[in-house]
């Protein structure tokens, strides 16, 4: 049996969890599930796909009708694991490659018995779409197989992050497997949920202030953005920016805001609004392709070339990964990207 324990929550995403229980089932050693209330047939059609374990848990949601934490549901799917390795993910996500994971466990195990102390595992992510999903506009990695004696526990209501409080275990990266989002994007717009702000809201009122402000702040400016109510999300973004403690907060809502114009018709505010952060932010990279990508939508292919060339030489990015507007501007461009002209991390 393959000592691996995948670690789902669910609440009303049959259309996707019932495939990706079927995909997973041949490589995993059990599935368990934590479902948050679901009022479609989740939880009957997950047990008919395979799941092993499932517990139903509805005063996980809040009294206004929206979960109260996504941590605390994600570490109630922990406990009801049994193997050693533990993979999350959520419902409504897809790995490529499923038959690779059970060797991923095995050299994992024995890095393990070979004396080390642990490690996490990292992958890819998919995550953010245009609407017709032709371009993926948000890439990043994340810890999706940990092991049950290595103390990691979720923390924050929403946007929620595995966390070790005697510190990170040394990270690999598992470049062959790659985690896809498959319901980011028009569906949620469609459906204009404000669960992300009810739960945001909820937790500035609960203390979150004092607890974390400017990543609060960033994820309401996001919201906000995400509903095109830009003056709102500046004001947001804007105090994210003053309040980091960690410059990587102040960079990443300087580029989510980017990122959210682009994802708009106004392009042209897009424009200014980048312009102004790659004058700013020089040494770093990202904001250079989101350039390169508003010439190209614009079909001004010298401009895109020399937005382009121009980030060679930066040696930084925010995120480190997030290449999906470089990449889209060089394949319109029919431009190779060498190794050296690689960025490093």
């Amino acid at each position: 049996m393959i000592d691996l324990s995948l670690c789902l929550i669910n609440r009303n995403d049959q259309k996707f969890l019932v495939p990706l229980i079927k995909a997973a089932r041949p490589y995993v050693g059990e599935i368990v599930m934590v479902d948050t209330g679901s009022t479609d047939d989740s939880v009957v059609a997950a047990l008919r796909a395979g799941a092993d374990s499932i517990r139903s848990m509805p005063e996980l949601m809040h009294e206004d009708g929206v979960i109260r934490s996504f941590a605390e549901a994600r570490n109630h799917s922990y406990d009801l694991a049994t193997c050693s390795w533990r993979l999350w993910l959520d419902a409504d996500c897809t790995i490529d490659h499923w038959d690779q994971v059970p060797k991923t466990i095995e050299k994992a195990t024995q890095y393990r018995d070979d004396g080390h102390p642990g490690l996490n595992l990292r992958m890819w992510i998919d995550y953010t779409w245009n609407e017709d999903r032709t371009v993926c506009c948000q890439t990043f990695t994340r810890e999706f197989f940990t092991h049950k004696d290595d103390g990691w526990v979720w923390k924050r209501p929403i946007h929620e992050y595995l966390h070790r409080e005697a510190g990170h275990l040394p990270e690999v990266m598992v470049d062959y497997l790659r985690v896809t989002h498959l319901s980011q994007g028009a569906r949620n717009r469609e459906n204009g949920s404000d669960r992300n702000l009810t739960v945001l809201k909820r937790w500035e009122a609960n203390g979150g202030l004092e607890e974390e402000p400017e990543v609060l702040h960033y994820y309401l400016g996001d919201e906000m953005m995400s509903r095109c109510m830009f003056e709102e999300a500046f004001v947001y973004f804007d105090m994210s920016v003053k309040e980091a403690k960690r410059p990587k907060w102040a960079d990443r809502a300087a580029l989510r805001a980017g990122t959210q114009l682009l994802g708009t018709n106004d392009i042209n505010r897009a424009e200014a609004y980048i312009k102004e952060q790659v004058a700013t932010r020089d040494h770093v990279a990202d904001f250079g392709w989101q350039l390169a990508y508003v010439y190209a939508r614009r079909g001004d292919r010298t401009r895109a070339t020399e937005a382009l060339l121009a980030t060679y030489d930066k040696p930084q990015r925010i995120q480190g990964e997030n290449t999906h507007y470089r990449d889209a501007v060089a394949e319109w461009l029919g431009i190779e990207l060498k190794p050296a002209q690689e960025m490093q991390p």
